[in-house]
């Protein structure tokens, strides 16, 4: 069930303005930490480091979508596969 939320759950790095399709492949591309993100995309934390000592923001899809609009969501650089 873990991998699931892991690879399924869109979510957005604020910094980047990018879209990610899955919890793991962001964390894969910018080095931070899954389980980090998740935090912050649940409000327990501000921000998480990466492994270049970053700081990144990071908010699920759905929630970016609900407070800033389909819009602004469809203006973000969406990432499959590749990181800049």
């Amino acid at each position: 069930m873990r991998n699931l939320l892991f690879n399924n759950t869109p979510v957005v790095c604020l910094d980047y303005r990018k879209v990610y399709e899955g919890i793991a492949l962001a964390s894969e591309l910018t080095g931070c930490n899954k389980k980090s993100i998740i935090h912050v995309c649940k409000g327990r934390r501000k921000a998480c480091y990466n492994s270049h000592n970053r700081r990144l923001k990071w908010m699920y899809a759905k929630d970016f979508i609900e407070q800033y609009g389909i819009e602004a969501f469809q203006e973000l650089h969406s990432t499959s596969s590749d990181f800049y």
